[in-house]
């Protein structure tokens, strides 16, 4: 094996897409449902934006196809000094910078105490009912989660049986789709396994090829993909805005998929392609209540508010170059050293293990 992963440069365009999609959701729609920003877009922007919280349900797809890629030939030790080199360097900056903010603008909707700020460098606050410093992370337990289930897979040695537990993640995702239970929600991750298991298969088919089973899994996420947005179709009051948007949505997000898995789109590496995959995770965790917080500080000033927010967007653009390079880069390094150790096997992940 190589010392170093193939980089999908498709996919680092994708982590671009995504992650506009959800700041745009964030500034030109949830924030003014949920009282955050005072100021409203224009309605066909809003009307657009609303979708774009579906660009975390990319990030699951994505993630399915990077992190089983990542922890194939490695063991659980690599594979966590991988995860943990990649994840925690940029939240032990964003979180602080989030909560510092709202302590300085004296934030009564966005300020956090101590205690909260200190669970959330774990990654792991939900685990002890503590809420998150920023709302967008409730997505970072999900791929929490998903990372745990991977690492107990490579642990148990059971990664040549991946598609055989595919099945029974996506037969539990079935059950909990026709009767929610929560248990399974939080610590397997069961009402997002199709995303993931849509990631990985098409992962498993561009390297090895189409089999029976490869192309039972992928029909079966994509019915559990659709199944989980028609549902709530019968009796709303706009079931295209509701429900058949979304599915639609979904759907371009499975076909660009296929078209990675059957060699359809190859992209080549361009600037745009790897800022997007370096950026993508720290933007992420800072832009949300931070961006909401900065928005509405300046408007007093008097500038429109698209103004602002594309001022805030560069702000925050900025802060993750400077996470990416001044903390990610060196930190990360660091901590994958005294994890993984210094052996052959342990730069393996590194070209792959991004978010």
């Amino acid at each position: 094996m190589s010392a170093t992963r193939p980089r999908f440069h498709e996919l680092d365009l994708l982590r671009g897409v995504a992650c506009a999609m959800v700041i745009g959701f964030h500034f030109l729609y949830r924030g003014q449902q949920a009282d955050w920003l005072t100021d409203t877009a224009p309605d066909w922007l809003a009307a657009a934006a609303q979708f774009g919280g579906l660009g975390v349900h990319l990030f699951f797809i994505i993630s399915g196809f990077v992190i089983f890629m990542s922890a194939e030939g490695v063991t659980v030790r690599q594979f966590a000094a991988s995860r943990v080199a990649r994840l925690y360097p940029a939240m032990w900056v964003a979180a602080p910078l989030t909560a510092f903010t709202a302590w300085a603008l004296v934030s009564g909707t966005f300020g956090v105490t101590p205690v909260v700020l200190a669970a959330n460098l774990t990654m792991v606050p939900q685990w002890f009912k503590i809420d998150y410093v920023d709302g967008s992370y409730w997505s970072l337990a999900v791929e929490l989660q998903f990372y745990i289930l991977i690492g107990l897979m490579l642990a148990l040695r059971l990664s040549a049986h991946i598609e055989k537990l595919m099945l029974g993640w996506l037969a539990l995702c079935l059950v909990d789709l026709i009767r929610p239970i929560y248990p399974l929600e939080f610590w397997l991750s069961v009402n997002w396994a199709q995303y993931f298991c849509a990631g990985i298969t098409c992962y498993l088919v561009r390297l090895k090829g189409l089999t029976p089973m490869r192309g039972f899994l992928l029909l079966t996420c994509y019915g559990l993909m659709l199944a989980g947005w028609l549902r709530h179709a019968p009796g709303a009051d706009n079931p295209w805005i509701s429900a058949l948007m979304p599915a639609l949505i979904v759907t371009i997000f499975f076909v660009i998929f296929l078209g990675i898995a059957f060699h359809r789109w190859d992209a080549k590496p361009t600037r745009i392609g790897a800022l997007a995959g370096a950026l993508t995770y720290p933007v992420y965790l800072v832009h949300q209540n931070f961006g909401y917080l900065l928005i509405e500080w300046l408007k007093p000033i008097g500038l429109p508010f698209l103004l602002r927010v594309g001022l805030v967007v560069v702000l925050v653009l900025v802060i993750a170059w400077v996470i990416h390079h001044r903390v990610e880069k060196p930190l990360g390094k660091q901590l994958r050293q005294w994890i993984a150790g210094n052996s052959p096997a342990s730069g393996k992940v590194s070209a792959a293990a991004s978010r």
